[in-house]
């Protein structure tokens, strides 16, 4: 069982490389809505199979779960392992960055659910507010997926926590990045583009650590 109180005095003894899960967070938040809009021609990746998604407004709690989980992960495995904690920061300021410049490049538009057929209720509200605040651009690859994959892939190497923690966080966070097609802020296509993103994305920042950062270490 991971004690509050010695992830508190951890935290304190490396301000500095724990502050990196937190810089990410705010530089996510400040910075995706800027590149949220159209960039020259916008391409609608809907299929059929789109419309076989249900609609699920309730989801849309788990949905905004999504930075808590990434912050919450990032702070387990710094707990554990400083190094793949450093990896991970690595990966998803690189997603994020990489993403960035895709979306200039290839804009995407998510067609939404019709909030003329939501109610009154806080669930549907939320989702109004959601699409009101959120633009419908920027779903391939989705960041929502590519995030969740890469905590998912940096939690599974800390051997040190149980395999039954681990399997319970990456089955929420595989939750997560499945609600983004079911609140319809994504579509199907988006989903694979964020894992093929991710992967990516997660060999990339291997390669970076351990040419540039792990054997300056040594020194």
């Amino acid at each position: 069982m991971i004690k509050i109180q010695k992830i508190i005095d951890k935290i304190k003894k490396d301000k500095f490389t724990a502050l990196g899960i937190f810089l990410f967070a705010i530089f996510s938040a400040t910075t995706f809505e800027l590149f949220n809009r159209p960039w020259g021609e916008v391409t609608n990746l809907w299929i059929p199979f789109d419309d076989k998604i249900p609609f699920i407004k309730e989801l849309i709690i788990v949905y905004h779960t999504f930075m808590p989980m990434i912050i919450i992960t990032g702070i387990i495995i710094f707990y554990f392992n400083k190094e793949e904690y450093k990896k991970l920061v690595i990966s998803l300021f690189l997603a994020q960055i990489s993403a960035y410049i895709i979306y200039v490049l290839f804009q995407t538009y998510v067609p939404r659910y019709d909030t003329n057929l939501l109610g009154n209720d806080i669930f549907s509200n939320l989702v109004r507010a959601t699409y009101s605040i959120d633009n419908s651009y920027s779903g391939a690859p989705s960041l929502h997926v590519a995030d969740m994959t890469l905590c998912i892939l940096y939690l599974m190497r800390i051997k040190e926590i149980k395999i039954s923690t681990r399997t319970i966080l990456s089955l929420y966070m595989t939750l997560i990045a499945l609600t983004t097609i079911l609140v319809k802020q994504h579509v199907v296509l988006d989903i694979p583009a964020g894992l093929i993103h991710a992967i990516m994305n997660f060999f990339v920042a291997n390669l970076i650590y351990t040419k540039f950062i792990s054997s300056k270490q040594h020194y």
